[in-house]
This record gives structure tokens, sequence and C-alpha cells, in this order.
């Protein structure tokens, strides 16, 4: 695991080189962040990433995995999307998504077994 000092230098180290015009630049972040992550936690790190992507206007995804135990992904940004909105943190559009491998009741056509 990277401390998160290093983890922040490292990030905007690498958006400052892709943001460079001769690197052609970057359309689009997707942002993914897991629904189980504290939320003060989780608040903070998309907030750092967020102050230093808007002032380019490179319009930003974010998405939510690991909802597998939610009935209703979508129930999971009514409740907890609020938060981003309160820290000033604007998304082009967002997403809730879990992973199928080992999921109960997907068929093993939609995924292989091991």
């Amino acid at each position: 695991m990277v401390p998160a000092a290093k983890a922040g230098r490292q990030l905007k180290s690498l958006l400052c080189k892709l943001m460079n015009p001769e690197s052609g630049g970057i359309g689009l972040l997707v942002y993914c962040v897991h629904s189980t992550s504290a939320p003060h936690a989780r608040t903070r790190a998309c907030n750092t990433f967020h102050a230093g992507i808007r002032q380019k206007r490179v319009p930003i995804v974010i998405v939510i995995t690991e909802l597998e135990r939610e009935i209703c992904m979508e129930n999971w940004w009514d409740t907890n999307g609020e938060q981003f909105k309160c820290h000033g943190m604007q998304f082009a559009g967002h997403v809730c998504v879990t992973a199928l491998q080992g999921y109960p009741g997907i068929l093993d056509v939609v995924t292989p077994p091991h």
C-alpha cells in the first residue's frame, strides 16, 4: 500500500504529464471509487483528484464499485451522491456497478467458471 501523501504526489505528476498538450491531452477521466470506503476518506481522495482536473475542463465520470449487496445499485448514488456535491464535486455522469464473477444466481454462461 502506498502512503496517501506519496499517492497524491504520484497522481498529480501523472495528471500533469497526461494533460500536457504534447501528449494529446485528456478527453475523459473515469474515476473509480469503492462503495465501501469510509465516506470522509472517499470524499477527500475524490476532492483531491477532482480539484486538479476541474480547472482544465476535462469531463469526469465517477464509477462506484463493490455494490454486490445492494438490491438496486442506483440506490447507493441516491443515498450517497450528495456527499460529493456538498464538497463542490460535479461529474459528467455516474455509474454504480458490481462484478459478476462469483455472484450468486448468475449463470456460468455469463460468468465462466475458474
